[in-house]
């Protein structure tokens, strides 16, 4: 319930079973499939349904939309960086098992190194259980982005005396890239912007540090190769953006159908309530949906009322007591009274009759005019159906007169 008064749908997320998708929707946000930006709309196509058209911070055109996206795909980003963590600690302790038992020059500084990256991540990692993380992730995503890029770039200053290899360097820099795009939670803009500065900062320091071994046709390459990684990745990033899109909006949609559903079937049981006996009803509701699941095509060229008519059943009771009750006088005291005024008093005094019948053990049959038919006995048998009755009349006759 919401502080203003009004209900919120919610489904919540269950991290340990991604595949249970979880949303909120809030019943200010209409879901429509019509609306796109004016602006982009003649000369780009939309990413996805109900763009606003920002290509380098993708999101929807409603801010209600893209705050439940946020509160809904969260656990599902925050998962994905913890992943992201492991795989970063894993990699480190390889490394610095590797660098520890070759002694090579300067291994003391990349364990070191390692070592103080582990450490890192490790209380990242932890903060990611907290709500800490989600009241700064951005800010702890572009600091472990550019702690990465730090570090791999430091092994330019011990580069001709470490095992590294320029090709060694340069899967560790796409490696990193590719990190930013996919698994490190930033905005489009902000991946391809520090992705860009690291990029030419890399190739600076490669070719300045490796530059005996670097002709001209080595530097197109490898500008050749940052720009396809960039690419890739920004079509990763964009994808991941559709696909998380869509599939809130398809959930969400399905989720207020399922909800307009549930609330037709409510009014259909409401309003068969107050037509007929709910053990009546619910019997022919039963019957029903049995007949549409054995026989759907019969069903549709036998007409609504026919179908009725087939699965209705008539029992015998026996001792049962009815109780008709008529308003004496109801032509002269409603003629001075309009249509509406008159349906108001009827309403409001059958209702009262209403929740006299559910108190004294009484079934309401029906009301026509100003006559009021209700019986006890029916369907469920009563031994004391009688003495319901008088309970029901003489409960009617003081309601009336202090109505």
């Amino acid at each position: 319930m919401a502080e203003d008064g009004k209900v919120q749908n919610s489904v919540k997320f269950d991290i340990n079973q991604p595949e249970n998708v979880a949303i909120s929707i809030m019943p200010e946000v209409e879901m429509r499939s019509d609306t796109h930006c004016s602006g982009y709309r003649s000369r780009f196509p939309s990413m996805f349904e109900r763009a606003s058209g920002s290509w380098w911070n993708p999101k929807f055109d409603s801010a209600a939309l893209e705050k439940q996206l946020s509160v809904s795909v969260f656990p599902l980003i925050q998962k994905r960086f913890q992943y992201a963590l492991f795989y970063i600690i894993i990699s480190c302790v390889v490394w610095s098992i590797f660098y520890a038992a070759s002694i090579t020059t300067h291994w003391v500084g990349f364990v070191v190194a390692n070592i103080l990256l582990i450490l890192i991540n490790t209380l990242i990692l932890v903060l990611t259980y907290t709500t800490f993380y989600h009241k700064y992730y951005l800010i702890i995503s572009i600091s472990l982005s550019l702690l990465l890029c730090a570090l791999c770039l430091s092994t330019f200053s011990v580069a001709y005396n470490s095992n590294i290899s320029p090709i060694g360097a340069f899967c560790i820099c796409i490696e990193i890239i590719i990190m930013m795009y996919t698994v490190i939670p930033m905005p489009l803009f902000m991946c391809v912007l520090i992705g860009i500065l690291f990029s030419m900062t890399f190739e600076i320091l490669a070719h300045t540090v490796y530059i005996e071994e670097y002709d001209w046709s080595n530097v197109v390459g490898k500008i050749f190769l940052h720009m396809c990684t960039h690419l890739v990745g920004v079509h990763m990033f964009i994808m991941m953006q559709v696909r998380n899109r869509n599939t809130f909006l398809k959930v969400a949609q399905s989720i207020m159908s399922r909800r307009d559903l549930e609330n037709e079937k409510q009014l259909k049981e409401k309003m068969l309530n107050s037509l007929m006996p709910e053990y009546v009803w619910r019997n022919v509701l039963l019957n029903e949906n049995r007949e549409s699941q054995t026989n759907a095509n019969m069903m549709l060229k036998i007409g609504a009322s026919s179908e009725f008519r087939q699965n209705f059943t008539m029992d015998l009771m026996d001792n049962v007591s009815i109780l008709y009750a008529d308003i004496v006088g109801f032509t002269k005291m409603s003629a001075p009274l309009s249509a509406e005024k008159l349906v108001s008093l009827l309403n409001d005094l059958f209702g009262r009759f209403d929740n006299l019948c559910s108190k004294c053990g009484c079934e309401k049959i029906c009301t026509l005019g100003d006559c009021y038919y209700c019986v006890s006995g029916c369907p469920t048998p009563k031994p004391d159906h009688a003495k319901c009755c008088i309970e029901m009349g003489l409960g009617k006759y003081v309601c009336y007169f202090n109505y």
